[in-house]
């Protein structure tokens, strides 16, 4: 320290900065080592100590992760608070944003957040694995983590679509993108799993439009499900759509724009938050169906209001038809 204290411009106080966080890490106080060889990073990027000095900034914040590493906190040894792992990581990132350890530690930034429960944080941290690390053997686990965080949600009970489309996405970019990698039959599996979910909630939205008799709205979406190839959906809504067709005629006045106006205008198809209606089978692998030009106009008028889903116990009554 009285080297560095001294002399603070010369190779000799670049070594000995370097020696205190080596010395502070063989004691164990990795915290302070940590710290200790960001002042070295920070003053002395040149020296030819610098890659050892983040490898073993590195090391410190694997160990803090795991919780390898405890430190003292009132008498008391702890775990490192994720938060404070998550600060590690980023320091790693910023010193050496084009080493080996930047893809590694913007992964397990990730892998904090997540185990934090902040799933929404977490996707965002394993994009940027993607994006920022596009040809690392991390970025297609990253993308599998994508998918499985999505998917996890669903099968916790959420009924957001977003979450079936970031998941379908994440899972079908691995699936193009990464020919030889170890979970791939798991992603392909989760697409069919996707795809089959959407079109069945279609499929009861198809059945909520045709009980209320608004024949054009049932026949939209009957039309979608039935080009779903693959789903056990599609033979159903081929058969009611024969049937809807036949009776477009029939269809009563006030529900001619096959449009519900609703205070909930939350879908089976929609944001369950926004509302938003979202493109049935959008994946670039499975059930890409190029729609009629008579469905385009009628899908962009849905995408302003989309039916509540049967699920939520609408009444039998049809609502007024939505303004065109």
């Amino acid at each position: 320290k009285e080297v560095v204290k001294k002399f603070p411009v010369t190779t000799s106080a670049a070594m000995s900065q370097y020696k205190i966080g080596a010395i502070q890490k063989s004691q164990g106080h990795w915290a302070k080592a940590f710290e200790s060889f960001q002042t070295f990073i920070d003053d002395y990027k040149q020296s030819s100590a610098f890659d050892a000095a983040v490898a073993s900034q590195f090391e410190i914040a694997q160990a803090s992760q795991s919780g390898e590493y405890k430190e003292k906190f009132v008498g008391i040894l702890r775990k490192v608070q994720r938060s404070e792992v998550r600060e590690m990581y980023e320091s790693i990132i910023e010193n050496a944003p084009y080493s080996e350890y930047a893809p590694q530690a913007q992964f397990a930034i990730g892998e904090v957040l997540e185990a934090d429960g902040d799933g929404a944080l977490a996707v965002a941290a394993y994009k940027k694995v993607v994006s920022s690390y596009p040809k690392t053997a991390l970025a297609a686990d990253a993308q599998y983590r994508i998918g499985e965080i999505g998917a996890k949600a669903i099968e916790d009970g959420s009924r957001n679509i977003a979450n079936v489309d970031s998941s379908r996405r994440a899972y079908e970019d691995l699936l193009i993108g990464y020919d030889d990698h170890e979970r791939r039959e798991e992603a392909q599996s989760r697409v069919v799993q996707f795809n089959e979910l959407e079109a069945q909630k279609a499929l009861d939205v198809g059945r909520f439009y045709e009980k209320q008799k608004q024949y054009k709205s049932a026949a939209l979406y009957y039309r979608r499900v039935s080009q779903s190839t693959g789903t056990s959906a599609a033979a159903e809504a081929q058969e009611r759509l024969s049937i809807v067709e036949s009776k477009l005629g029939d269809e009563p006045a006030s529900a001619s724009e096959g449009l519900l106006s609703t205070s909930n205008p939350t879908a089976a198809l929609g944001d369950e938050k926004s509302g938003k209606s979202r493109s049935l089978f959008g994946g670039r692998l499975f059930g890409r169906k190029k729609r009629a030009a008579e469905e385009a106009e009628e899908a962009s008028r849905m995408a302003a209001i989309e039916p509540p889903s049967p699920a939520e116990g609408v009444a039998a009554t049809p609502p007024a038809a939505a303004p065109s």
